[in-house]
Formats: C-alpha cells, structure tokens, sequence
C-alpha cells in the first residue's frame, strides 16, 4: 500500500489515531485532541533519507506509535484514508511498545 507514497527526506507519513469516549448513556464521541498542541499518530512510512541504522537510532520504525506537534503538517489522501506528512522534528516522542495510549 505504501508503495503509493514515499516522503521525502527526513520526512515521516503518520496516521494520527482516533480516540472516542463513551458516555453514561453508552453514546460514542469523539474526543477533542484537534484542539490539542500535540496528537498521537502511528508511523506508516519514513522518508527516503532514512535506512535500517538509522531507524534504530531514532528508535522508530514504520508501525511506532508517536507524539506530534498538531501543526505544521501537510495532510494528504490515499486510497480514500487521510494521513499527515510531519518532518522529523515535529515529533516530540515516541511510546514505548505497550505503553501507548489508548
């Protein structure tokens, strides 16, 4: 699938990651994190500058889950899904595996 899409340098292709709340009532509701300063997202793709070493000195790789900075980003669509391209200092963390939230 990401065959379709590669960034271009220090550039990282993310999904950002929904979150609902449910009410007493057991409605569904999306939260406000648009209005937050930062998002979660999930890395789909990294740019091409980027190879296996470098990956790991970073500590992220495609499928990590990480904290960006809610601006500054181009949003683009694929295949009918609506991802984010970030540049590389615009992600302020990365979740450890399992400590995500949820």
């Amino acid at each position: 699938m990401m065959d379709l899409f590669i960034p271009n340098g220090e550039r990282v292709l993310v999904e950002k990651k929904k979150f609902e709340e449910k009410t007493v009532g057991g409605i569904i509701m999306p939260t406000k994190e648009e209005n937050q300063a930062s998002v979660v997202a999930t890395i789909v793709c990294m740019g091409n500058c980027f190879n296996e070493d470098s990956k790991k000195q970073l500590k992220m790789k495609e499928g990590s889950v990480v904290r960006i900075k809610n601006y500054g980003h181009e949003e683009i669509d694929i295949e009918d899904k609506k991802y984010m391209v970030v540049n590389l200092d615009a992600i302020i963390g990365v979740y450890k595996e399992g400590h995500e939230p949820k």
